[in-house]
């Protein structure tokens, strides 16, 4: 086993930790390794969420939820984690709304067809990726909707931080989950009916890869 796998799978792992028992902490990790960029990441791909009402497909704490709401939009999110879904509450309820939030899994929505203009979803995680998933996101949407997908950002300075962190992405499988990216969650989407194409979006001084897949 070489080292590099041996730390991917640790990051990992600490990563699948911070979605349940140590979900207080998430904000905290996310904001290290981002560098205090996390939620500039997400909050950027607002303006390709172009039609409501919007679901959102693992809403973790809930900052998306709740810049959609303070923007008056007509939202709703899934996410299997009970300790992020009272942490999304929680979040919600101080900025002055009611959440409408529901605990289900990417392969089972628990809503009609064709009840969505929109759905997104942040830093997913495998399960979107799945037929099952794509199959779901394509009978939710009305004909026309769209997923947006933030799928990984990309820093491009220079600095000491940067640099530090562009090396420990390589280190954990991000250039990998790249290539896997662009050859295999397009082509499961293709399969399900969406129409598919990456967009390079400027956040500051990095670069967010968006998969952004139409129902023809």
């Amino acid at each position: 086993m070489s080292l590099q796998y041996l730390f991917a799978r640790i990051v990992n792992t600490l990563f699948n930790w911070l979605y349940a028992p140590f979900a207080w902490a998430y904000d905290w990790v996310a904001n290290l390794v981002s560098l205090g960029r996390w939620q500039k990441w997400i909050l950027a791909i607002q303006p390709l969420l172009e039609r409501d009402p919007i679901l959102e497909l693992g809403f973790g704490p809930g900052h998306l939820q709740a810049a959609l709401l303070n923007s008056r939009r007509n939202v709703t999110g899934v996410d299997l984690s009970r300790q992020m879904c009272t942490m999304a509450q929680q979040r919600i309820t101080r900025e002055g709304h009611a959440p409408r939030l529901v605990r289900a899994t990417g392969q089972k929505l628990p809503f009609p067809s064709e009840a969505f203009g929109c759905l997104v979803a942040t830093f997913p995680a495998p399960y979107l990726f799945q037929t099952e998933t794509a199959e779901e996101a394509s009978r939710v949407l009305i004909p026309g909707g769209r997923l947006v997908v933030l799928a990984f950002a990309q820093f491009q300075g220079n600095t000491l931080p940067e640099m530090i962190m562009r090396k420990i992405f390589r280190q954990t499988g991000q250039e990998r989950t790249k290539s896997w990216t662009a050859n295999h969650l397009l082509l499961v989407f293709q399969q399900a009916g969406f129409e598919t194409q990456i967009q390079r979006v400027r956040c500051g001084s990095d670069v967010l890869q968006v998969l952004v897949l139409n129902k023809q």
